[in-house]
């Protein structure tokens, strides 16, 4: 069954999609967001909004939005130690020509917050909607699968913001090429840590074991951590792991200078045990083509440009 047309058409209804629905249909244009997912979930995945991020945010009047909604928390400072030497505190309102910080959010949290104001300022936005293809043309068409029934949206504009494993780039034709694999990455989200410090980042680097940790906080007491690892470890399995007090005790002195983080962060202060439940991502980097198909386009998660660790994967603590 067809549709009748639309100016824009946006498959994938996160950061990327809803802020354009919004902006859009705020503009007067008839805007439709297709989003795969019912109930947003957490994933293990880029949480943070680099400083011209934060700059481009405040411009298209979303960013007080997530602020206000409680999604997220500013964070000021980056502090980077290498071995035991802390290289320094980094201060994102003094060392960026935005003179902003930077700001890391929740997803679910945040997906709700722009979905809500995409409908508000009066575009579509329909969740449980898998697609199922995509036609070039004038208009473009998308297919959708709507209760085992196929429907036909056109539009003038069909928009692929449907994240790093995007259908559309593939229908669009669209090539990618990546870098050879060089490190893994993988992370755990802590709740309720209240303790911790939330205007600050701790990235933590053992050069002799080729490994890395960083810590991430989100607000309201939720803290992401990650472990970065060489492609080749032999950590790379799907079995119960444990990482040795050689790789912990590094991270340890990122929080002496806060007994109040010593202490909100028994996991990491002692034997960490994980289980990977999903497949581990290297952390090439990315490239994409910049041919276009005619009125086609594709969406680039943020994170894709920012920086090099894919934010993928998923652990459970025992």
């Amino acid at each position: 069954m067809s549709q009748a047309g639309y100016d824009i058409v946006t498959v994938g209804g996160g950061l990327g999609g809803a802020a354009l629905a919004k902006s859009m249909a705020e503009n007067g244009f008839r805007v439709i967001v297709l989003e795969r997912e019912k109930e947003f979930r957490d994933r293990v995945r880029g949480e943070q909004m680099a400083c011209w991020g934060v700059a481009e945010a405040r411009e298209l009047g979303i960013y007080e939005l997530l602020v206000n909604g409680a999604c997220g928390q500013e964070v000021r400072w980056w502090e980077t130690c290498v071995g035991r030497a802390t290289m320094g505190r980094r201060d994102f309102l003094k060392s960026t020509p935005q003179q902003v910080p930077q700001f890391m959010f929740y997803h679910p949290r945040m997906q709700e917050i722009l979905a809500s104001a995409a409908q508000e300022t009066g575009a579509e936005y329909r969740r449980g909607e898998t697609v199922t293809g995509v036609e070039a043309g004038e208009p473009a068409t998308v297919l959708f699968d709507n209760g085992g029934a196929t429907e036909r949206l056109s539009a003038r504009l069909v928009v692929g913001a449907d994240g790093r494993g995007s259908l559309m780039r593939k229908w669009g034709g669209f090539v990618v090429r990546h870098d050879p694999p060089r490190r893994l990455i993988a992370g755990v989200l802590f709740d309720r840590m209240l303790g911790a410090p939330s205007d600050s980042a701790y990235f933590h680097i053992a050069p002799s074991l080729g490994r890395a940790v960083l810590l991430v906080p989100q607000g309201n007491g939720r803290v992401r951590a990650y472990l970065v690892y060489p492609h080749d470890a032999p950590i790379v399995c799907r079995e119960q792991l444990t990482f040795p007090d050689s790789l912990m005790n590094p991270s340890r002195s990122v929080f002496r200078q806060s007994s109040t983080l010593g202490r909100a962060l028994p996991a990491l202060s002692r034997r960490l045990t994980v289980q990977i439940t999903g497949s581990s991502i290297p952390t090439a980097v990315e490239s994409r083509s910049l041919e276009t198909r005619p009125r086609l386009m594709t969406h680039a998660s943020a994170k894709d440009y920012h920086s090099p660790f894919v934010m993928r994967g998923y652990f459970e603590t025992n």
